[in-house]
């Protein structure tokens, strides 16, 4: 019996001068997550990543974050309510027009960085998220952490949610991520990370950096464009999906 799973990838996180073999992730994924500008991006580069997402059949998705180039949205930031607000709707309705321009349409928001984990842990930072995707003119999904006060928000809302797995990062006894300046916190051998993939797929659960099981479902597994060996992540994962009969695709084809 054939099994399902969508790989989703952050993308245009660069100038595509500097780094041309990020449009050769859109062989390996069924999702992508394109930088808005706040923390990584240019015009240039989204539309030309939107374009080889439509290209590819790749569901498109905006990656918007805290306006934090210099941390690389990776460092939380405090604005108020109307602030917040606005900052993501010009984020999202920016990539979201680049799209209609191209022909096609936003599938999902899945944030980035800092904004990512405020948001699902932080009830007045998930607050603005579904005030936006009411006040949004159409229906998209999120990508994030399902056990979450944003997941919770977002069911009660009636906004499709997909759970997200992360394919090449370490998490801790709590379900969390081990921060980035944590030793150990990012997956590198092909083996291991072979290895969570298959675990969180076929079993829904996840080792732990003490070595524990915890469960863990995911309808979407994340690979970070920024790691040094994502490219040959995604085509070794590709690969041994295949292997497994496990088909990657979008959430909803």
């Amino acid at each position: 019996m054939t099994t399902y799973i969508d790989i989703n990838c952050d993308l245009g996180e660069t100038n595509l001068d500097q780094q041309p073999e990020h449009l050769e992730f859109f062989d390996f994924i069924s999702s992508c997550n394109i930088a808005t500008g706040f923390h990584a991006g240019d015009p240039s580069t989204i539309l030309l990543m939107i374009k080889k997402a439509v290209e590819k059949g790749v569901a498109i998705g905006a990656h918007p974050s805290y306006p934090d180039k210099k941390g690389f949205g990776r460092i939380s930031m405090e604005m108020d309510r109307e602030e917040l607000f606005a900052s993501l709707s010009y984020q999202i309705s920016a990539l979201s027009g680049m799209c209609r321009i191209a022909g096609t349409a936003l599938h999902h928001i899945k944030l980035h960085g800092a904004l990512y984990h405020d948001a699902h842990h932080r009830e007045e930072i998930a607050e603005v998220i579904i005030d936006l995707l009411h006040s949004f003119p159409y229906r998209v999904s999120l990508y994030g952490i399902k056990e979450s006060i944003l997941g919770e928000m977002a069911d009660q809302a009636g906004f499709p949610f997909y759970s997200e797995g992360f394919v090449d990062r370490r998490y801790d006894h709590t379900g969390r991520l081990l921060p980035r300046t944590h030793q150990g916190s990012t997956l590198r051998h092909m083996e291991e990370l072979h290895d969570q993939a298959l675990s969180i797929i076929q079993h829904q659960r996840v080792k732990t950096e003490t070595g524990e099981f915890i469960a863990l479902h995911a309808d979407t597994l994340c690979i970070h464009s920024d790691h040094d060996n994502a490219l040959q992540t995604a085509q070794s994962l590709h690969k041994m999906l295949s292997k497994f009969n496990i088909q990657i695709k979008s959430p909803d084809k």
